[in-house]
Parts: C-alpha cells; structure tokens; sequence
C-alpha cells in the first residue's frame, strides 16, 4: 500500500486512503502549543495515528504513522519506553477511554502522553482518539531543583 496525504482546502482535515480525517483547527493548535501541548488523533481500530502541524514540526515527527502503535514506537519512542506504548494502546484496545504515561523519544525528551476517547462505537470500542503531548523535563528540574534547595537550607533556623 502506498502511502499518500493530500491536504484538503479544509485546513482541519486531512484525506487518506480515501477517507477523510478532522482534527483540530491551526488557531487552536497554536493556542495549546503556546502552553506547551501538541496534539494528535489516534484510530485505534484503523491503527493509525494523525499528528498536528504542531506535532510534526515540533517533534520532527511524522504527519501520518500506520501500523499503530509499532510505527510510532520504531522510529521515535526511545527503546526503553516502548513497551509502555504497547501497553497504552492494549489497554485502548482493551476499552480504557482514557490512558496517559511519561515516555522518552529517541531523542531523549520526556513528555507526558494522554489519549482520550472521543468517539466510540455501539458496542463500546474506541474508534476516535484525540492525543496531548505535554513536555515534562522543565517540571522535573523544577521538582529536582526544589528537592535540592530544601535540602541545602534544611539546616536554616528562622
């Protein structure tokens, strides 16, 4: 199967396959990448996942990852994470409408990944996913930074 995107004049959808995908508009990509979320649609049935303008230029990731979740994981979750994305998309598979871990892109970055249930069908499946991305590396140095300076002025009487 050759992979192919065309960009609608819908700037919200995307077609693929021959079927068409929404997702979020650019003023609110940029309006949640200004808070540090990027954002993504996932298909658990179709097993394919749809990442943001946002996502892509951001991550330097892919537009359009098929085989979910094992293309993703391949050629961008760091090699010790990956089976915590098998697991995420087990437990989607398995009905969980929600499911958010931290992982590591091969890159090194570390990021909190939540995917939740927009769309599902009579008989309880997920089929529509909409997916944040939040950078955590400034919280842990933050958190390590406080842990740190508690320590050093632990010993201060006031």
């Amino acid at each position: 199967m050759e992979l192919k995107e065309v960009i609608n004049k819908n700037p919200n959808s995307i077609n693929f396959n021959g079927k068409t995908y929404n997702f979020l508009s650019r003023e609110m990509q940029d309006a949640l990448l200004a808070i540090g979320i990027l954002t993504f649609r996932y298909y658990p049935q179709e097993k394919l996942l749809i990442a943001s303008d946002n996502f892509v230029s951001v991550l330097k990731a892919e537009k359009i990852y098929t085989n979910m979740p094992k293309s993703l994981a391949d050629s961008f979750i760091a090699e010790e994470d990956r089976a915590i994305l098998y697991d995420m998309a087990t437990r989607i598979d398995n009905g969980e409408r929600k499911v958010s871990e931290i992982l590591a892109t091969r890159s090194g970055r570390l990021s909190r990944v939540t995917i939740c249930a927009i769309e599902t069908s009579p008989d309880g499946k997920n089929l529509t996913m909409a997916g944040i991305v939040e950078d955590v590396a400034e919280t842990k140095r933050s958190s390590a930074l406080l842990e740190a300076l508690s320590r050093d002025f632990s010993c201060v009487y006031y």
